[in-house]
């Protein structure tokens, strides 16, 4: 519709009132009337749509209300579901379960815009078996009990079988000071009185105390004694050594009252020092060797032990 340009009219003055005039307000009301009619045929069209989709202005004024939820605009509501300044989706607005796993793309929720905590979570239970699995293991398992027969053993001794098994074996009793013929005490009678009286022959005991000698002339200023007692074959030695060279850290001795096994060269014995310094002691025949590996001998050093070997 064209715009209309109103005429002024003045009394005795131009514009003159005449049919051109009258004809130019007739066509500009008939403008306007026609104008009318079409709004009004817009607008009854429009509440004839928005009737026919079942719907009316009050309704759609509710939804957009429920829409802008807390939010003072509609606007302000979808900032709020759209990435901010740092690309991170804030939640305050949002209904509890209002995002569901149906209603996200594929990929859309990747690891970088997750929270720190969420991936700390995702990765602390990402190896972690789940309850159907812990079940399953479970399941072969035995329950807490209190006997073997709890746990499915049914093949081992029971404290009244072993009861039953020891009541006919050795009673407690006390033993004989020395060994005694037909002594009630099984260990001192019988077969092992008999074996023990000859051990116990005083003319097998031998006791006696000796010197140690160094072994070489680069071994001078080293010096140690002994005492021993044998029995059968079996010596024990009380070693006593008493002087020691400061800074040097072996020594070769001879003189033990008897000549070990051959195979005692290849083991030795470790003791401690006065200095609480452990050294290492070695047979080879009649002769001991001493040696402290990684540190040396210090003034005043001593080494009191007791040895026991075979006579070869």
């Amino acid at each position: 519709m064209n715009k209309y340009n109103k005429i002024g009219f003045v009394n005795g003055s131009a514009p003159a009132l005449n049919a051109d005039n009258l004809n130019h307000m007739d066509e500009g009301i008939e403008q306007v009337t026609n104008g009318a009619i079409a709004l009004e045929a817009e607008v009854n069209q429009l509440k004839s749509d928005v009737e026919t989709n079942g719907t009316n202005l009050e309704t759609v004024k509710s939804e957009i209300t429920a829409a802008r939820g807390e939010s003072e605009t509609l606007g302000e509501r979808l900032d709020n579901l759209l990435p901010d300044e740092v690309d991170v989706i804030t939640t305050d607005h949002m209904r509890d379960g209002s995002v569901k796993t149906n209603k996200i793309a594929d990929e859309t929720v990747t690891a970088s815009k997750l929270s720190r905590d969420l991936l700390t979570l995702i990765n602390s239970v990402a190896n972690k078996a789940d309850t159907a699995e812990v079940d399953t293991v479970l399941a072969t398992k035995a329950d807490k009990a209190t006997t073997l027969d709890g746990y499915g053993i049914t093949d081992a001794y029971t404290k009244t079988t072993v009861k039953t098994l020891l009541a006919g074996k050795l009673d407690a009793m006390s033993f004989d000071s020395e060994p005694k013929l037909n002594s009630p005490c099984y260990l001192t009678s019988g077969t092992v009185y008999s074996a023990l009286t000859k051990k116990f022959d005083s003319s097998n005991i031998e006791t006696g105390k000796g010197n140690l000698a160094p072994a070489q002339a680069i071994y001078d200023g080293y010096e140690g004694s002994f005492n021993y007692v044998k029995i059968g074959k079996i010596v024990t030695v009380a070693l006593n050594i008493t002087t020691l060279i400061a800074g040097k850290n072996y020594v070769q001795f001879a003189g033990l009252p008897f000549k070990a096994m051959t195979a005692s060269k290849l083991s030795s014995i470790a003791v401690y020092t006065t200095n609480n310094k452990l050294v290492n002691l070695r047979l080879d025949g009649s002769g001991l060797y001493v040696s402290s590996p990684g540190t040396t001998f210090a003034d005043g050093e001593k080494i009191n032990a007791i040895i026991t070997y075979i006579i070869g």
